[in-house]
Order: C-alpha cells, then sequence, then structure tokens
C-alpha cells in the first residue's frame, strides 16, 4: 500500500509538470517554443501512464528520459550559474528528483521479478 501511494505522489509531480508545459505554450516564461512545451506534455503524460500502470519496458523509457533530462536541465544549471552565478533550481530539483523516483522503479520491477 506505501508503494502505491508514493508512486501516486510521483505521478503527481509529473502532472504538474504537464500543467508548467501547458502553461508554457501560452506564455514563453522560459524561453522555449511553444512546440517544444507541447511535446513535453505529451512526454510527461505518457511518464504519468507509467509511473501508475509500470509496464516492464516504462523503466527502460524513463532511464532515456533521465539521461535527457540530465542532458538538458543539467546544461541549463551549469550555464546560469556560468553565466548569472544564480542557481536554476527547478532543473537541480528534477536533476535531485528523477534518480529517486528511478530508483522506486527499480525496487518495483525487482519485486515483481
Amino acid at each position: 500500500m506505501k508503494n502505491y501511494l508514493l508512486f501516486r505522489y510521483f505521478a503527481a509531480v509529473f502532472g504538474i509538470a504537464v500543467l508548467f508545459h501547458i502553461g508554457g505554450m501560452f506564455c514563453h516564461f522560459n524561453g522555449c517554443p511553444w512546440w517544444r512545451h507541447l511535446i513535453f506534455v505529451g512526454v510527461d503524460l505518457f511518464i504519468v501512464y507509467g509511473i501508475l500502470k509500470r509496464p516492464q519496458y516504462f523503466i527502460y523509457i524513463f532511464m532515456v528520459f533521465l539521461m535527457q533530462q540530465y542532458y538538458s536541465h543539467g546544461s541549463a544549471l551549469v550555464h546560469l550559474w556560468k553565466v548569472q552565478q544564480r542557481v536554476d533550481w527547478i532543473s537541480l530539483l528534477v536533476i535531485v528528483y528523477l534518480p529517486i523516483v528511478l530508483a522506486f522503479l527499480i525496487v518495483d520491477m525487482a519485486k515483481k521479478n
């Protein structure tokens, strides 16, 4: 039961990311084009589905997603620090949060096998 609630929490966080990207499609607040936000609305909705249903293949897709996010948010984090000596808190949270979710997905997959 605890895992079920934990995965619902993880999915809810990605639901918030969906709302962020929907907002980004209409209010260009982070410099990304609307179509990139649209792509991530779809990606994040799929992540929500994957976290809730956890099909066997999902962990591999999540690993690819994690690598893409590390590249994107890691680059943003370093760039903002170099240029403005500021921390990009959203990028930092993404970089810390995603491996935690991955760890729980790995544990869950191991329990199923």
